[in-house]
């Protein structure tokens, strides 16, 4: 399993923690900059160059905004949600782990 990291602790914004997951997926320029856009090419569409199975950890969140340490909490429940979702519809998991420290 391939395990990446971005450092929260470099973002002023949730904006460029959503930019910094952007390139470290490998996410098309069109992807967009919110948790639906990352669950849809995360989860449900395959457009990334980073392919399951990998871990995303987010670090040093204490050290960011508020702002960017409560996006990144609810990327993480909404991506083990949509996990949830995808395994009941198809029966395997998509093997995508979201961390955040």
């Amino acid at each position: 399993m391939k395990i990446v990291s971005v450092d929260a602790s470099q973002c002023k914004d949730s904006i460029e923690l959503f930019e910094m997951l952007k390139k470290t997926i490998g996410s098309p320029e069109w992807h967009g900059l919110s948790t639906d856009a990352f669950l849809d090419t995360m989860i449900w569409h395959d457009v990334n160059m980073l392919k399951p199975p990998y871990t995303i950890i987010v670090l040093h969140s204490n050290a960011a905004p508020r702002e960017v340490r409560d996006d990144a909490l609810l990327m993480k429940r909404c991506i083990y949600d949509d996990k949830r979702e995808y395994i009941r519809r198809h029966r395997t998991d998509r093997q995508i782990d979201f961390v955040v420290e």
